[in-house]
């Protein structure tokens, strides 16, 4: 399903697609055709990208969230619908890494904040328990 502005038979200006065949929702801009500027791109399922776009490609400031896996977010620079140059990281504890990367590949990373794991109480075992624990 399509929905927005066109141009001589092309996507130009605000739109929206939705592709359940290969489950794919984006709205934003385009020019000529391709996603351009500011737009939110889903694969259902999988991730959420919400930033800048040029030429059809994510490019500039943007922000991925994943629905999987050690990673669940990075915020940062892309280049070419790739990571590229500086971001945040969060993984799946939480902890946030200060990330380089050069062409989707990691190059650095440094953790910024950790996030504490809960504490596991264990109860201490009291003397007049002690028969429970015994066998006849």
């Amino acid at each position: 399903m399509k929905k927005g502005e066109f141009y001589k038979g092309l996507k130009h200006g605000e739109g929206r697609l939705i592709d359940l065949v290969r489950g794919i929702e984006f709205e934003g801009s385009y020019f000529n055709n391709k996603r351009h500027d500011y737009g939110i791109e889903k694969l259902l399922g999988v991730q959420e990208y919400m930033g800048y776009f040029k030429d059809g490609k994510k490019n500039g400031h943007g922000k991925i969230i994943y629905a999987a896996g050690s990673v669940r977010e990075y915020e940062g620079a892309f280049e070419d619908d790739k990571k590229h140059g500086e971001g945040i990281e969060i993984n799946q504890f939480g902890n946030q890494c200060l990330v380089k990367y050069w062409k989707d590949s990691l190059i650095s990373s440094a953790v910024l904040k950790k996030n504490k794991l809960p504490e596991v109480l264990i109860p201490e075992s009291k003397s007049e328990d002690k028969e429970f624990y015994t066998f006849a």
